[in-house]
């Protein structure tokens, strides 16, 4: 279930106004120690757009774990939201 990995090295690139705006806002986030919501239809990018905060931030020299929630049940994904918890780095919930 959870994608141990380092972030592979995609990055958001382009030169639409949208992209830019998200960009813009993703350095400014990236900045802080917030927790972002990042909403949108599958296949519009979201996991890269956290991975290029997570990149862009100062969590970036620490793990980053994936987590595919899709289906659990309410009891078990607090479980193994939990576990990574209590470990610093960034967590990304998927689909």
């Amino acid at each position: 279930m959870f994608n141990t990995q380092r972030p592979p090295a995609q990055r958001l690139i382009g030169t639409a106004p949208e992209l830019r705006r998200v960009l813009s806002a993703a350095r400014m986030v990236a900045a802080t120690e917030v927790n972002v919501l990042i909403s949108g239809e599958g296949g519009t990018g979201r996991q890269t757009l956290a991975r290029e905060i997570y990149r862009l931030g100062p969590r970036s020299s620490g793990p980053c774990q994936a987590l595919a929630c899709a289906g659990l049940a309410e009891e078990a994904l607090r479980r193994l939201i939990e576990a990574p918890a209590a470990v610093p780095g960034t967590l990304i919930l998927t689909e």
